[in-house]
């Protein structure tokens, strides 16, 4: 059985680095590609979830549960803003 040295890490790890760029890139992509996926399902998710809160705004009655989804609204609408960015 072979040692595995630091020397053997570092060749090890250079030839990990400089083999197959391309192959890294496209690997790259398609982590893009999906979280950009994700994001995109996320901001939709939250879009409904805005609607839905508006809605109960117009129905509520309680001076209080308008102040909360008031408040909730707001924050919710941020974190889509920030999403979109």
């Amino acid at each position: 059985m072979k040692k595995i040295t630091p020397h053997f890490l570092s060749v090890y790890r250079i030839s990990l680095l400089t083999s197959s760029p391309s192959k890294n890139e496209e690997d790259k992509s398609k982590l893009l590609e999906k979280i950009t996926d994700k994001k995109k399902e996320l901001v939709t998710y939250q879009k409904q979830s805005l609607e839905e809160m508006k809605k109960e705004l117009q129905a509520a009655s309680n001076p209080d549960q308008k102040e909360t989804l008031e408040k909730e609204i707001k924050v919710l609408e941020a974190k889509i803003a920030a999403l979109e960015k």
